[in-house]
């Protein structure tokens, strides 16, 4: 994976992180609805016993892998981190904020389009090297 399509990866992620978060709302709204109701001393079950386990199995499970998809999305903003400021910030601003057109952050920064466009190259070579130098290390 290059360097561009690494930082890209953040809004898929940003996207996953979403979908998961969705889902475990539904799982524990589902684990609240699997609930027993008192009638003349008598317990009316809603369903399995079985289905409330479930639900909140299925939550926790899947509250576990946001967290992994959440780890990833640091990594990459960790990895961006290691940057100079300038470029940093540039990265930061098109890949996390998710501002696309390098004019709009450069009018944000008080710079010229030339300026940002440059710290952007810069910042894409290093977190290349960045890349690299962990696929050597294995």
């Amino acid at each position: 994976m290059d360097a561009k399509e690494y930082l890209q990866s953040i809004a898929t992620l940003d996207i996953e992180i979403d979908n998961l978060a969705t889902r475990i709302e539904e799982q524990k709204n589902l684990a609240k609805k699997t609930t027993s109701t008192m009638s003349d001393c008598k317990v009316q079950s809603s369903g399995s016993k079985q289905k409330m386990a479930d639900a909140v199995c299925s939550y926790t499970v899947l509250e576990e892998e946001k967290k992994g998809v959440e780890a990833k999305r640091q990594e990459i903003i960790d990895t961006i981190k290691m940057l100079r400021a300038k470029e940093q910030a540039v990265l930061y601003q098109m890949y996390v904020c998710k501002k696309d057109y390098l004019g709009d952050i450069a009018s944000s920064m008080g710079k010229s389009y030339s300026w940002v466009s440059k710290m952007h190259s810069n910042g894409i070579v290093n977190i290349q090297a960045i890349l690299d130098e962990r696929k050597t290390r294995g």
